[in-house]
């Protein structure tokens, strides 16, 4: 007998089909062909027993809404709010499946990152909210002169969603180093989707997608890792 990991090939087939169909032109099967990934992940963890697994697969159902766009368009705010949540999610997962007893264990330097983050946020949710109705509902006959609102909106959502993906980051750091590292991967590719959007079949766009969907298998390793060895028989 010998093992046999199923979910790297898998999931490797899964994103080069998605690459393929991407490259291809083809925006509304590349959007389907998109969940592919996350079925495969989505298979390797529910069977996994292990503090966290529920928080993680609503992390990826989450998170899979936003990959069906690709973060096209500013205006999907469903995934916009879909990416949040998937982030927040995952990180809970995260310190579930062990970080939290690192960060007890360091509580001085906890307390003080996460009272910083927690301020950045809550000023960045704060100048969201205030610039947002003036943002949707400019003043009548204004042309050049209201786009201060709007330059607010973008700012304070993109230093919140930053903020996030810090403290994912750094709470993965915590699980493990290579769990950090899939973290900042899954971080760098999100970015990369974001400022290259809309999606587009330039080889860029799918360098951004497969540094996303990398950091993301990085990142589930907590719950992939032995769910995914399987014993088959050994050839003669």
């Amino acid at each position: 007998m010998r093992i046999v990991n199923w979910i790297v090939p898998a999931y490797g087939l899964a994103v080069c089909l998605v690459l393929a169909v991407l490259l291809s032109g083809h925006s509304g099967a590349a959007h389907a062909s998109a969940l592919a990934p996350f079925a495969v992940l989505l298979s390797a963890v529910v069977a996994r027993r292990r503090p966290g697994r529920t928080l993680a697969l609503l992390g990826l159902i989450a998170t899979a809404a936003v990959v069906i766009a690709f973060t096209s368009s500013a205006g999907d705010w469903y995934a916009d709010g879909a990416l949040a949540l998937g982030v927040i999610l995952l990180t809970a997962a995260l310190l579930r499946a062990g970080a939290s007893k690192e960060l007890r264990r360091r509580r001085p330097l906890g307390i003080v990152l996460g009272s910083l983050a927690a301020l950045v946020m809550l000023l960045s949710a704060a100048a969201l909210v205030a610039s947002l109705p003036e943002a949707l509902h400019p003043p009548v006959g204004c042309v050049d002169t209201c786009w201060g609102a709007g330059l607010g909106v973008f700012f304070a959502a993109l230093i919140l969603a930053e903020t996030i993906l810090l403290v994912l980051t750094f709470v993965a750091l915590f699980v493990s180093p290579m769990t950090g590292l899939g973290a900042l991967i899954m971080a760098v590719g999100l970015n990369m989707c974001f400022f290259l959007a809309p999606p587009a079949a330039t080889a860029t766009y799918a360098i951004a997608v497969a540094t996303w969907y990398l950091g993301l298998f990085i990142l589930l390793q907590p719950w992939t890792r032995t769910q995914a060895a399987i014993v088959v028989p050994a050839p003669r």
